[in-house]
């Protein structure tokens, strides 16, 4: 029996993971709100243009799938 499951990358998923891995701090100086969530959109942005892919379903692997 084999799994499947559905990879890809959705601006939902990008822009989360962005904001998880934005620091607020660079070079010792605190970004504003409005500076850190720039650097929040360029990494989503980055993120889409990239090759980048995520699991984005759970795994089908039961009869049940099929």
């Amino acid at each position: 029996m084999s799994t499947f499951a559905v990879f890809g990358m959705t601006e939902h998923y990008a822009r989360e993971e962005a904001r998880r891995n934005t620091p607020t701090v660079v070079l010792k100086v605190q970004l504003s709100e409005s500076q850190w969530l720039e650097a929040v959109e360029r990494r989503a942005e980055k993120t889409m243009s990239g090759a980048r892919v995520a699991q984005l379903s759970p795994m089908f692997d039961a009869p049940q799938f099929a």
